[in-house]
């Protein structure tokens, strides 16, 4: 005779259950974590809502007037109470905009860091959002831009000191950088196959840009690996934005033949 015992083992319950279609987890501060809903940022185009982790609403936070009328809401990055100011009381977070031409040419673009109050804690025109970086070193926590100044084509990069730190062990899969993506090979000549693991979702659009922020292609997928070949591109770094389905992946893409 066989006996079964499952006294020892704690077993698996259900925290909630929600219609809401996305939520990402993301770290405020070290000791709390939300749900963001949704990890689409640019769609939101004024507003993004917080969740207690036993799925009841935390708040709201309505984003202030668009730098341009025609402005988009590209990226919205770091939703934290601990990083960008020494008030734990406020969260703020990390916006880029672009508008204009966004197709073919240069688009005009902007970051700013806003307090959920609407007080702007910083204001970059020309910075580019989705190549933003924040790093910790042993001088403190950093913010790196990318500038493209698309009236003189002037392209540069400056590095901010945050009087903040990172919230440990932060989760935030639209703000990682080459977070579960990989190109195989890089460098390479043009042809390439694109990975991310199964747990940073199925890639959906991946756009290509140059190093200065001007946009190249947009190639689709629906799974976790897409070819892409034969690309006519002198040598040289781009970058790789690759929709998921739960938020966005970036990596540079080398060329070199």
């Amino acid at each position: 005779m066989i006996l079964l015992c499952y006294q020892g083992y704690s077993q698996i319950t259900l925290d909630f259950q929600t219609t809401l279609v996305h939520l990402t987890p993301i770290k405020l501060n070290t000791s709390q974590t939300v749900y963001l809903d949704q990890p689409y940022a640019w769609y939101l185009e004024n507003q993004f809502s917080l969740y207690h982790l036993d799925g009841s609403f935390y708040k709201t936070i309505h984003l202030p007037p668009k730098p341009d009328t025609t402005a988009s809401l590209e990226v919205l990055w770091w939703v934290t109470t601990s990083l960008f100011d020494n008030d734990p009381t406020n969260i703020e977070f990390l916006v880029g905009y672009n508008w204009g031409d966004t197709t073919g040419g240069n688009p005009t673009r902007r970051v700013e860091i806003l307090r959920e109050n609407g007080t702007i804690l910083l204001d970059e025109p020309y910075a580019w959002g989705i190549s933003a970086q924040v790093y910790n070193t042993e001088q403190g926590t950093k913010l790196m831009l990318e500038y493209y100044d698309n009236t003189t084509t002037e392209y540069q990069k400056k590095v901010f000191n945050l009087p903040g730190e990172l919230p440990s062990s932060a989760e935030n899969t639209i703000t990682n950088e080459n977070n579960g993506i990989s190109i195989i090979p890089n460098p390479n000549n043009g042809s390439f196959s694109l990975n991310i693991d199964s747990k940073s979702g199925k890639l959906g659009s991946i756009e290509l840009y140059t190093i200065s922020g001007k946009l190249i292609n947009t190639f689709h997928s629906n799974g976790n690996m897409t070819q892409i070949s034969n690309m006519c591109l002198p040598n040289g770094m781009y970058l790789l934005n690759a929709q998921t389905t739960k938020g966005c992946q970036r990596t540079k893409l080398i060329i070199q033949k």
